[in-house]
């Protein structure tokens, strides 16, 4: 055999082209968004290379995600909220910083600086949700609620003006950061 792991190396591939096209914004090079057509174009990319992977990983010996595992409900459920959760965190701190320097009209520096709020809430909501699922077992209600609280400080963060200072935005990164925080540690 020339390729051992060929249909590892498909199926990574179409992971890879398949499932970054469905979140990633059609965009070109000069910040512009592009025409409807490259839209229809990576949705059909994406549409196929996520093809490529399932019929890869239906038919390989050791597969990379076990397409079995798609008929549990609970896995279902724990993708679904995984990915709002990474859709809010990635959104959260690309959001701010962008939002700090373009509008607020603060440097790179103190936009970076911005980003603290919500790390000291993720790192403090982190180890107390931790603790309590370490003592009492319970999670589901800490995910729910740590989703609720990032849910309103991402509302939150909507709402910021053009006339917001510092400070305020800090206090809407903070309940954001102990929000995804508290849902963190159990999903990792």
């Amino acid at each position: 055999v020339l390729f051992p792991y060929a249909r590892e190396t498909v199926s990574s591939l179409a992971t890879r082209g398949g499932f970054p096209q469905l979140v990633l914004p059609p965009i070109n090079f000069d910040g512009m968004y592009e025409h409807h057509l490259a839209t229809r174009d990576k949705a059909a990319g994406s549409a196929i290379a996520t093809g490529l992977f399932l019929l890869t990983e239906h038919h390989a010996k050791d597969p990379i995600l076990p397409l079995r595992f798609f008929k549990s409900p609970v896995f279902n459920v724990v993708s679904i909220l995984f990915l709002l959760f990474g859709m809010a965190f990635f959104g959260a701190i690309i959001y701010i910083p962008t939002f700090a320097q373009q509008v607020l009209g603060f440097s790179a520096t103190n936009s970076g600086v911005l980003m603290l709020p919500m790390v000291l809430g993720l790192t403090v909501a982190s180890i107390g949700s931790g603790q309590i699922v370490n003592k009492t077992g319970k999670y589901k209600i800490l995910v729910i609620a740590g989703l609720a609280v990032a849910t309103v400080g991402i509302f939150s963060l909507s709402t910021l003006t053009t006339t917001s200072g510092y400070v305020d935005p800090s206090w809407r990164m903070a309940v954001t950061g102990l929000g995804l925080g508290m849902a963190m540690p159990i999903f990792n």
